[in-house]
């Protein structure tokens, strides 16, 4: 039961991005071109008709009265954790970037070419299977940037227990 609440919860999140991303570029925060990938054909055709002006305007009306503050607050904090990482690679050195319960977010192959950065998703096992599967059907898979994947149930594994020697390996 657990499992089917996180994976709803992350193609809520991952359509979140996805009505931020098919906002004019002059307008939206940020760009993930993943983010529809992992919907249902239903949310994919919301956010087609989310192009149209009318819908776009009916559609953040409608979710956020359902939803008060889902997608500004969504859309603004990926917009800071995506600044703080890049900040912290370019200024600060940091080669390792470690997400923890990454679902169908795609920051790995989204900051890609900003250095030698090894990304680590910690997540469910069966949410990184539904993952590696929807990403291997874009037609740029073969090019995306690797991203290391550890398996772990958050709710009942320690990270003592699953990612010690990923995270000492040297990049």
């Amino acid at each position: 039961m657990r499992l089917v609440q996180a994976s709803k919860m992350a193609v809520y999140k991952a359509f979140n991005r996805a009505i931020e991303s098919s906002r004019p570029a002059n307008k939206r925060l940020f760009y993930d071109p993943y983010a529809k990938v992992s919907l249902s054909p239903s949310l994919k055709f919301v956010i087609w008709l989310h192009r149209l002006p009318f819908f776009s305007w009916f559609a953040y009306w409608y979710i956020e009265r359902l939803y008060p503050g889902t997608l500004t607050s969504g859309a603004a904090r990926t917009k800071l954790i995506d600044m703080l990482a890049l900040s912290n690679i370019k200024h600060n050195g940091v080669n390792q970037v470690v997400i923890l319960g990454a679902e169908y977010d795609c920051r790995a192959h989204r900051l890609k070419g900003h250095g030698k950065v090894q990304f680590v998703e910690i997540d469910h096992p069966d949410m990184q299977k539904a993952k590696q599967l929807v990403l291997t059907t874009l037609p740029d898979a073969p090019g995306l940037t690797p991203a290391d994947y550890v398996a772990m149930d958050l709710g009942t594994q320690s990270p003592d227990d699953v990612i010690p020697q990923l995270l000492l390996r040297a990049y």
